[in-house]
């Protein structure tokens, strides 16, 4: 029998670890080996045959011309993909005074990504579109969501380039993987960038 396997990516969280892990300024994760090297770690520790049926990223942007670049790559390029599907969620800017300094500066704040995969995380496990999900995430809003879908009797691993950090979600888990250890999952610019070349 193949078990089910859904990838869920919180797209900004994946990228800050991934800079801070590597040490570099601007990470890009190497997606399309993502699933295919997923696959095979979840193929390796639950000694069971995976079938890859899709990968879900969470992203936010902003409206200012600096997320341009971003929001085409979500929007035109990854969902082209095999089994990608992008869920894209608009920042909110939030106006406050520094209490400081005083003056009112503008924080550009994101709002809706952990709730879209943790609801599509839930609602796909009901369905019984995976029978294993890999999150890749450190985000400790995900936790009630990756409890209950694992009462329901789904595996859910935990992946992420800085497991370190996320060591409250892994622990509600199944299982977790250090990314970090994959460097086929890096682009090889970035790489080279890590080991200052």
């Amino acid at each position: 029998m193949d078990y089910k396997l859904r990838i869920f990516i919180d797209y900004w969280n994946t990228i800050i670890c991934g800079q801070k892990a590597l040490g570099v300024e601007y990470f890009v994760p190497n997606w399309t080996q993502i699933p295919e090297v997923i696959k095979r770690l979840v193929n390796e520790v639950t000694q069971q045959s995976v079938v890859y049926e899709g990968c879900h990223v969470y992203a936010s942007v902003s409206g200012a011309e600096s997320d341009s670049g971003v929001r085409d790559f979500l929007e035109k390029t990854l969902p082209r993909f095999p089994g990608y599907d992008v869920i894209l969620k608009e920042r909110k800017q939030r106006s406050f005074v520094c209490p400081v300094c005083g003056e009112r500066t503008e924080k550009s704040e994101e709002k809706g990504v952990d709730v879209a995969l943790s609801t599509d995380l839930l609602m796909h496990g009901v369905q019984g579109s995976f029978d294993i999900a890999v999150v890749l995430s450190n985000d400790s809003d995900l936790i009630p969501a990756i409890r209950f879908i694992s009462r329901r009797g789904k595996k859910v691993i935990h992946a992420s380039f800085l497991p370190e950090e996320g060591e409250d979600v892994a622990l509600s888990c199944w299982y977790s993987i250090d990314l970090k250890r994959y460097k086929e999952l890096v682009h090889k610019a970035e790489a080279k960038k890590a080991k200052g070349e």
